[in-house]
């Protein structure tokens, strides 16, 4: 139960320079795989945990928490017509333009200072 056993108070250091990359980047999957099942729900449950990975010093593994957030944002908002769960806001669309906003230039409608006049 580790009533005897002494815990160490040192934070764990994710970032040892003496991990190569393999290392490093192995062991941040493996904390994300251990850890996700307590962020599921929403993209911003998720995102959650990437923020308190990044309190804990922890980015690699932070960075497996915004991919899989943004993944999922990504299935909701495309999940198609049948089950719209979330839908893009206005600021998240393109600009609509249609033929007319967009103009068309005509040498002959050169104003009187020289610049093109829509039409």
């Amino acid at each position: 139960m580790g009533f005897f056993k002494r815990e160490s108070n040192q934070p764990t250091d994710y970032n040892d320079p003496s991990l190569d990359d393999g290392s490093w980047i192995g062991g941040a999957e493996d904390r994300f795989g251990s850890l996700i099942a307590n962020h599921y729900g929403s993209p911003d449950a998720i995102a959650a945990g990437g923020d308190q990975r990044i309190q804990l010093s922890d980015p690699a593994c932070a960075l497996y928490f915004y991919q899989k957030a943004i993944d999922t944002l990504h299935s909701f908002c495309a999940a198609g017509p049948t089950t719209p769960v979330r839908v893009p806001g206005t600021g998240s669309l393109p600009r609509a333009t249609s033929r007319s906003s967009i103009g068309t230039w005509r040498h002959s409608e050169m104003s009187a200072n020289g610049a093109l006049a829509r039409r």
